[in-house]
């Protein structure tokens, strides 16, 4: 009878071995888009002060990099591969 649960006890000593690895990458992860939404925000903030181009642009560009909250959450679409309008 023990020897039933012999593969699930594999596979729960396994999750909960990669449990710290996991944690380390989603946190290296969120670091690095982060930092990438930071420096397209700063890059289009000239952009969008002097609205140097269309109206249309301005707002597109603006909704998707508009603030910090705007670039992480496009930056997150972009990493997860739902490919949208800003590529």
């Amino acid at each position: 009878m023990i020897s039933v649960f012999d593969s699930l006890y594999l596979m729960t000593t396994a999750i909960k071995g990669s449990l710290y690895i996991l944690v380390w990458a989603v946190l290296v992860l969120c670091v690095v888009e982060m930092s990438i939404a930071c420096l397209l925000q700063a890059s289009v903030e000239k952009f969008l002060r002097e609205q140097q181009g269309p109206p249309y642009a301005v707002e597109e560009v603006y909704r998707y990099f508009g603030s910090f909250a705007r670039s992480m959450l496009t930056m997150f679409e972009l990493t997860l591969g739902n490919w949208m309008p800003p590529t």
